[in-house]
């Protein structure tokens, strides 16, 4: 299931990693996917990963095969607009700024 707060979540944690790649199973995500096996966790993880790629706010995090089967990369990286999203400002990643 997608979750904003899960997204959001994911963004803040790699921000500082710009531009930089990240590994998709970062320990802090999968722990931060919640309760339930590591296969549960990978697949929420997969699922919100592959919707923050979709809006152009990660690249690099998933795959989809010829039968249309959505995979996790080893790698990925925040994009500006992730950072955006993050609240961060894009020209100056370490600094913050207010997005309201």
């Amino acid at each position: 299931m997608i979750d904003k707060n899960f997204q959001l979540f994911i963004l803040r944690t790699v921000a500082s990693t710009y531009p930089q790649r990240v590994p998709t199973k970062l320990p802090a995500l999968l722990e931060a996917a919640g309760e339930g096996t590591m296969q549960e966790r990978i697949a929420r993880l997969l699922v919100n990963l592959h919707a923050l790629q979709e809006f152009g706010y990660v690249i690099g995090a998933t795959e989809v095969s010829d039968e249309e089967e959505v995979r996790l990369r080893d790698y990925f990286r925040i994009t500006a607009a992730g950072l955006v999203m993050a609240g961060l400002d894009p020209l100056h990643p370490d600094t913050c700024h207010d997005p309201r």
